[in-house]
């Protein structure tokens, strides 16, 4: 869990306070420069909707559910999670839908844990999203269309 800076102390005590099969498995961070690593190792990441969170996660095949965040410009994070979510390419769980039943929320995460067929089906289809070599075929546009 990358908390931030500010909230990495209280956020790591609140793990603690888990059973210790369950806090054992979750590690905390305020930041994370190799977020790549940290993920690429786990079985299920839970994630905001960035484009750039979303390739990468789509390269690696990670089962992965989205909280949007909702408030960032142009609702552009939820916009990012309808279109996954639309193809079966990961799990979307909206901030109201979790400040309302964490309980349910608990659930999903532990259903997906469970779940070694859905987590390829997800990695799998989050893959079929992504365009690998996105930046070659941009330069190469933008070269034709300067000519």
């Amino acid at each position: 869990h990358v908390t931030g800076a500010s909230q990495n102390e209280e956020i790591a005590a609140a793990y603690n306070e888990l059973p210790y099969e369950l806090s054992k498995r979750i590690w905390t961070w305020p930041f994370l420069p190799n977020l790549h690593e940290i993920t690429g190792v786990a079985d299920v990441v839970i994630a905001r909707a960035g484009a750039t969170s979303m390739a990468e996660l789509g390269l690696q095949e990670k089962a992965t559910i989205i909280v949007p965040n909702p408030y960032l410009v142009g609702g552009h994070q939820t916009h990012n999670a309808r279109l996954v979510e639309d193809k079966d390419a990961a799990i979307v769980v909206t901030e109201k839908e979790l400040g309302h039943n964490i309980t349910a929320f608990e659930a999903i995460i532990v259903s997906l844990l469970h779940d070694e067929r859905r987590q390829k089906q997800l990695g799998v289809n989050l893959r079929k999203l992504c365009i690998p070599d996105a930046a070659h075929a941009i330069s190469k546009t933008l070269i034709e269309v300067a000519k």
